[in-house]
């Protein structure tokens, strides 16, 4: 019960972030050329520093054996979900809906919303365990996920598996740790303080999709309520009864999950555009995934924890 109640405490605290950006993009306060640096200042800077902050600790066997038995189970995790969106979206035609739909089903808003809740629930060594989650998520979504929106079979090879800021700053963090290199005073302030502008700047940018999306439209999508009821509840709930059958201690079981049952991701609307698909349905999508996991995050929390 408490962890749900700490976990439904920061949900609500990042609602309210997102309707400051909601009001801020309708006032003209944010533009859409801002909105799109916010976005890359996330993507290219302010998530290494958070990978780089997590893993600034002492080394302890324990919590290395925790990370990759997270990692493992991720990489698992995103396996099943990516043949259960196939699955399910098999009679669709592969059109652009339908790759937006299966890349939102698959991939949570594991950084910009998971790593706050990990913070707010587990505190670093959560962050820490639950960053396993992004890197498989930063690989795949470079990988699979440019696949599921091109086609193009080459991508599956390309370079951006690993050279991408996710994945560059989880290999820089990890480096660090294991060499036990501490970045001294300055440098290391500096790079928590940027780390810790991740959830406001994250919840405005999401506040923004809120603003440009027609939501009454949205609200009549019945697509829309069927792909966040797969991100949002059948994959929390399959990830529940891995977790289980796995056996895997409650601590780092809940490292996991927190990201796993975050809403849809965002880059899924930066990918419609960058593609040429549909970026008004993805972001329909992803805003209102959004507003639902205000109450089935904390639900899924409290299940996990009972059943776990």
């Amino acid at each position: 019960m408490e962890l749900g109640m700490t976990v439904a405490y920061q949900v609500v605290i990042m609602l309210l972030l997102i309707v400051v950006g909601y009001f801020c993009y309708k006032k003209a306060l944010l533009t859409d050329e801002g909105v799109k640096n916010l976005s890359t200042l996330l993507l290219m800077v302010v998530t290494p520093c958070i990978l780089i902050d997590a893993y600034q600790r002492d080394f302890e066997m324990a919590m290395v054996k925790q990370f990759l038995i997270a990692a493992g189970v991720s990489v698992l995790i995103h396996a099943i979900a990516i043949a259960g969106a196939q699955l399910v979206f098999c009679k669709e035609k592969n059109d652009g809906n339908a790759k937006i739909q299966k890349f939102a089903m698959i991939y949570s808003n594991c950084g910009f919303m998971g790593i706050p809740l990990l913070n707010a629930a587990l505190g670093s060594e959560g962050v820490f365990i639950g960053s396993a989650y992004l890197a498989v998520f930063n690989i795949l979504y470079w990988t699979h996920g440019v696949f599921l929106y091109t086609g193009d079979k080459k991508i599956l090879l390309s370079k951006k598996a690993v050279l991408n800021p996710g994945v560059l700053g989880m290999a820089a963090g990890l480096l660090l740790f294991f060499l036990q290199i501490r970045l001294p005073g300055v440098l290391g302030t500096a790079v928590a303080s940027i780390a810790d502008v991740n959830t406001p700047i994250a919840m405005l940018v999401i506040g923004t999709f809120l603003a440009k999306n027609d939501l009454l439209k949205a609200l009549k999508n019945k697509n829309v309520y069927i792909v966040s009821a797969l991100r949002l509840i059948v994959v929390p709930l399959v990830v529940i009864l891995l977790l289980k059958l796995l056996q895997i201690d409650e601590f780092t079981a809940t490292a996991i999950l927190l990201p796993a049952a975050a809403p849809a991701a965002t880059v899924g609307s930066l990918f419609a555009i960058r593609y040429k698909l549909d970026p008004v349905y993805a972001s329909q999508i992803i805003s209102i995934s959004t507003v639902l996991s205000i109450i089935t995050i904390p639900l899924i929390a409290m299940l996990g924890l009972w059943i776990l």
